[in-house]
C-alpha cells in the first residue's frame, strides 16, 4: 500500500477528488445533446393579419456543405401548419446547421427568411405576406438543389408538384422584373427545375457544372439583406 504522504491525491481536498469521477460522463453527455430534428410550426397571414389558407410553406436546413434537408406543407384554414391538433413538422438537423424559410401565395410577394445567425424561430414562426412584386432572395435558397443531386431527385416526386409550381411562379416574376438578380443565376435555377420535372435532375446538374466551368455564372446579388 502506498504511503499516504506519497499518494498523488493525498494533497487534494476530498470534494475535488470526487468531482473528477463525475466531470467526464457529464461532458460526454453534453456533447450528444444536439437534436437530430428540429420542430417546425408556422402561421402564414396577410398584411392585416388575416390567415392565408392554401399558402405554400418551404423550409431547408443547410450547413457549410450546403443543403441537406427540406420540407414543405400547405397552410390550413387558419393559416397554420401543420394542423393545430397534430405534432409539429420535423426537419433533419445537424450541429451548426442553419435554417431558411419561405412562403408563397398567388398574388402576394414571396417571403424568404434566411438564418445566417441561427436566430430564426421555427417552432411558432409567423410569416406575413404582402401584395407586391417579385422577391430576388428566392435565388439565394438552395432549391432546386443544383449541387445536391440526392435532394434534386427527391424533389421530382409528385407530392412536391405544388412546391415546384410555387417556385416557378416566383422565378417567372423575377424574369419579367429582374430586380438586380443576375440572369444567369435565375436561368440556372429554372433549367434545373425544368430537368427535375422531366425526371432527369442529373442532366441539369451536368449542364450547370459546364456553365460554371466556363465562367458564365455569377453569384447572387449581395445587395439584399438577409
Amino acid at each position: 500500500m502506498a504511503h499516504p504522504l506519497l499518494s498523488p491525491f493525498a494533497s487534494q481536498p476530498p470534494r475535488l477528488r470526487d468531482t473528477r469521477h463525475v466531470l467526464l460522463p457529464f461532458l460526454l453527455a453534453a456533447c450528444s445533446t444536439t437534436p437530430s430534428t428540429r420542430d417546425v410550426r408556422v402561421t402564414i397571414v396577410d398584411e392585416v393579419g388575416d390567415p392565408l389558407p392554401g399558402a405554400v410553406f418551404y423550409a431547408e436546413a443547410y450547413d457549410e456543405s450546403g443543403a441537406f434537408a427540406f420540407l414543405t406543407a400547405r397552410a390550413g384554414e387558419a393559416g397554420v401548419l401543420p394542423d393545430q391538433a397534430r405534432e409539429p413538422l420535423k426537419i433533419a438537423w445537424r450541429p451548426d446547421a442553419r435554417l431558411a424559410l419561405a412562403a408563397f401565395h398567388p398574388g402576394y410577394r414571396p417571403v424568404v427568411l434566411r438564418d445566417p445567425s441561427r436566430r430564426i424561430q421555427s417552432d411558432g414562426a409567423l410569416i406575413t405576406l404582402t401584395r407586391g412584386g417579385p422577391e430576388p432572395l428566392v435565388v439565394r435558397l438552395s432549391f432546386p438543389f443544383e449541387e445536391q443531386p440526392d435532394l434534386a431527385e427527391r424533389l421530382g416526386a409528385p407530392e412536391y408538384g405544388e412546391l415546384r409550381a410555387a417556385f416557378r411562379r416566383a422565378y417567372a416574376a423575377l424574369r419579367t422584373d429582374a430586380g438586380g438578380t443576375p440572369p444567369k443565376a435565375l436561368e440556372r435555377k429554372t433549367s434545373t427545375l425544368d430537368a427535375i420535372e422531366r425526371r432527369n435532375p442529373l442532366q441539369a446538374l451536368d449542364e450547370a457544372a459546364e456553365d460554371e466551368e466556363s465562367g458564365s455564372l455569377q453569384p447572387p446579388s449581395e445587395n439584399h439583406q438577409e
